[in-house]
């Protein structure tokens, strides 16, 4: 049995004293103190050195046996057999450290609104709860899979219970490109999709905002608002990005179940189809950007055009970015703190080796917050 497959079903079963014995007689192996043929110190022995009973040295001396690095001989005692690979060992690492890192891809123009203090401190907070540290770094300069398999194995060198990415910019695409890379670290990996995820996200532990369902909540918070003839969803620019086209997929999808097909939902993309998509007053008209940036750009756009928000025409958003707080829009929030929680679960639940961890995939629907242009 290889060490990956002994820790997945049995670690857990270890007291905190019987994973540090184990721990120490790997490093002492690892290190060279004790080479394949030699003979380990008999389990009174070690009790005495460590000051533990004869039962947690028995259990820990077990355990390197199952694990497949020692033999136990009647004549010759415990004689280590084989030196695990440095990969199996930072699987082992895994279990007995107490850090969790984040590795942070985003752009700094978006970092407020999908990782800021309303996710990073109760997520912080839930670990810390149980013992474990979580460390945050900026990450820019990654290029291909060979650099970021180096920078995993470099975390996973230190010792690190699991590993948090919030990709951008292609990173979560390098997990296909790499067989390896994925079956090394996809257990221990947990990616915070934003809306950029480039892989199936069955591959991986995710979790994320529902997009889907946040495009429904808006076109239906529109519909419920009063008269409504015409819908409009305003893009910044054409786009592939999967969390614009689930926010589009899913007003329309509302928009027929609430109107039973009578509200058509149209597509304008700013500075392709023009400015702004009202040259007159229309209070029944909804836009709904794709997120706020782009709701800001259509209403400056509008009140060029003497049209203003709430007034003349009515107007949702996506991601409560507090950098357009002044222009009071209705909007979706995302639940950030919530995420925190499901995503502190996943983590502590992995680490504890529950098999309902694995491969975990959750999606977490966005909060309206209304205000002046609805």
């Amino acid at each position: 049995m290889t060490i990956q497959h002994y820790i997945k079903k049995e670690f857990s079963k270890m007291n905190e004293l019987q994973k540090k014995i184990f721990s120490g007689l790997l490093h002492e192996i690892m290190t060279g103190k004790y080479r394949v043929g030699d003979t380990l110190p008999t389990e009174l022995e070690i009790g005495k050195m460590l000051q533990v009973t004869r039962h947690n040295s028995h259990y820990a001396v077990k355990a390197l046996e199952n694990a497949g690095i020692v033999m136990r001989n009647k004549k010759r005692g415990t004689v280590v057999t084989r030196i695990p690979s440095k990969f199996e060992l930072n699987s082992l690492k895994r279990f007995t450290a107490k850090k969790v890192c984040i590795l942070n891809h985003s752009h700094e123009d978006y970092r407020h609104i999908h990782w800021n203090e309303r996710i990073s401190v109760p997520l912080e907070k839930e670990l810390n709860r149980a013992g474990i540290e979580m460390e945050t770094r900026i990450i820019t300069d990654i290029k291909n899979t060979g650099d970021y398999m180096e920078l995993l194995e470099d975390i996973t060198d230190q010792g690190i219970s699991a590993i948090m990415i919030i990709p951008a910019g292609g990173v979560s695409g390098l997990f296909l490109e790499s067989a390896e890379m994925l079956f090394r670290y996809h257990e221990s990996l947990f990616i915070f999709d934003r809306g950029s995820l480039e892989c199936d996200e069955s591959i991986l532990n995710t979790i994320g905002i529902n997009d889907f369902a946040d495009g429904v909540t808006a076109v239906e918070t529109a519909i419920r608002s009063g008269t409504v003839r015409r819908i409009i969803f305003c893009m910044h620019q054409i786009t592939d990005c999967r969390w614009q086209k689930e926010r589009l997929r899913g007003v329309r999808l509302g928009a027929w179940r609430m109107s039973g097909g009578a509200v058509f939902v149209e597509n304008y993309v700013h500075g392709v189809h023009g400015e702004f998509p009202l040259n007159a007053p229309s209070p029944e008209t909804v836009l709904i950007a794709c997120h706020d940036e782009a709701a800001v750009t259509f209403i400056e756009a509008g009140k060029r055009r003497n049209l203003h928000p709430g007034k003349d025409y009515k107007i949702i958003g996506f991601g409560d970015d507090s950098r357009f707080s002044q222009y009071e829009l209705t909007t979706l929030s995302p639940n950030l703190e919530l995420i925190a929680k499901h995503l502190a679960r996943q983590i502590l639940d992995s680490i504890a080796n529950r098999e309902s961890a694995i491969l975990h995939s959750c999606r977490v629907s966005s909060k309206l917050i209304r205000r002046k242009t609805l």
